[in-house]
């Protein structure tokens, strides 16, 4: 990128200088060494120099605004992500998706979760963020078995219920370091890592729990919001 800035920072001069102001030789006049000078032409050579000066002036001013115009661009430019500080004032959309399952022995009872949210995330700090919830929409199958006697005889049968919930969640969390593209973070009791794209536009995380009779399986997908 510096190549390409550089290089139309040097058309850009190269088309001024070819443009800029000369003094008009056809309108000055030489004097000679023991001549009179005539007023006009002395005016006259003035007028045709202070018109190439101001021509200079103009195109000068020109290139500086051009010049300008590239640096604002240059400073635009996305900066590469090395520090947890160089997110500190971003927003991301953030989707997360869940699927978990579950299983109580004692009670013969098992459920399936499935779930998606949408969310905002801020970064506060370089050790804080938030998260606003903005929509969820969760399903739960649960499976239980069910003793009951049919014709003297005890018969095991399979009943299900089928439940949904939509409870948007609010939190805050730690940013506790950020090291070779990764950014680690505390929500809760929950330690989650994220992979953080090289000028932290886009964001990937992860998090598995294994609880003996409970599992949740979650992924993290944000980008900065427009």
């Amino acid at each position: 990128m510096t190549m390409k800035v550089s290089a139309g920072i040097a058309l850009l001069s190269a088309a001024v200088a070819t443009q800029a102001g000369t003094v008009d030789s056809s309108a000055m006049t030489t004097f000679q060494s023991g001549t009179a000078a005539v007023a006009s032409e002395v005016n006259g050579n003035f007028t045709a120099v202070t018109t190439a000066v101001d021509e200079n002036a103009t195109d000068i001013s020109t290139l500086q605004s051009a010049i300008d115009d590239l640096q604002a661009h240059i400073d635009a430019l996305p900066q590469e992500v090395t520090d947890a500080s160089d997110l500190v004032g971003r927003t991301y959309c953030m989707v997360q998706n869940h699927t978990a399952g579950r299983y109580e022995g004692d009670d013969n009872y098992a459920s399936v979760n499935a779930a998606s949210e949408t969310s905002t995330l801020s970064i506060t700090s370089s050790t804080q963020f938030s998260v606003t919830g903005n929509s969820a929409n969760e399903m739960e199958l649960g499976l239980s078995v069910q003793y009951y006697t049919q014709d003297g005889n005890d018969t095991a049968g399979l009943t299900g219920d089928l439940q949904s919930y939509s409870e948007p969640d609010s939190f805050t969390g730690t940013i506790n370091s950020f090291s070779n593209g990764t950014l680690s973070v505390t929500v809760g009791g929950d330690n989650l890592s994220f992979y953080v794209s090289k000028y932290g536009d886009v964001m990937i995380g992860r998090s598995f729990s294994d609880e003996g009779t409970e599992m949740w399986n979650t992924t993290f997908v944000m980008v900065e919001c427009q």
